[in-house]
């Protein structure tokens, strides 16, 4: 079975899985819970306070589909895959990065002639039947300090949009935008395998 068969045949597995997670009075902020284990695919899920909670239109750990959308907090805000290769590139975040660069460009998806990033790219093409662009774009998280620990690129695929309302009451995600995420994550291994690496 190709990888759009398998994913479209196993769309309802993965969208109650997702709403299972979703389940998870989760705050970033939070301190406490910290026992998560530790993988090279970094799945980000951050979410943040719900407040105010009149704002939403269901609870926020109770995910909801509705109008083929999923609703619930950090329901939009999975950033995607975080795949990192051996390679001397690094990543760059918005204050820090390269030596060089404007704040744009450093947040900008650079560098735009990396095997890697390239790979990624074929990747949500193939998924999307489409040409896919490099947009500017920030964000928080790990990956900036994995890459410099691992001396690794970092590949992103992410399907989010600022329809999704991520960090607000309501967020949400397209269910099939996010069936087409799964789908590049899968081809994301195959374009690496292919691309000259080294």
């Amino acid at each position: 079975m190709d990888v759009r068969g398998y994913v479209e045949s196993n769309a309802r597995a993965f969208i109650d899985d997702l709403r299972q997670w979703l389940t998870i009075p989760s705050i970033s902020a939070d301190p406490d819970p910290k026992a998560a284990p530790v993988v090279l695919v970094y799945g980000h899920h951050d979410v943040q306070p719900v407040e105010p909670l009149e704002e939403w239109h269901s609870p926020p750990f109770a995910p909801a589909e509705r109008d083929g959308r999923l609703l619930g907090r950090g329901a939009s805000d999975d950033k995607g895959q975080v795949l990192i290769h051996s390679l001397g590139v690094r990543a760059c975040g918005a204050a820090f990065g390269e030596q060089g660069f404007s704040t744009l460009e450093r947040i900008w998806a650079r560098p735009i002639d990396s095997p890697a990033v390239l790979a990624g790219r074929r990747a949500m093409q193939r998924a999307f039947g489409r040409q896919v662009l490099f947009t500017r774009e920030g964000g928080s998280g790990p990956e900036a300090d994995l890459a410099e620990i691992l001396d690794a690129p970092l590949v992103f695929v992410a399907v989010g949009l600022d329809s999704d309302q991520i960090h607000a009451p309501n967020e949400s995600v397209d269910t099939s935008r996010l069936l087409r995420g799964a789908e590049a994550s899968a081809y994301v291994w195959a374009e690496l395998a292919a691309a000259d690496l080294r």
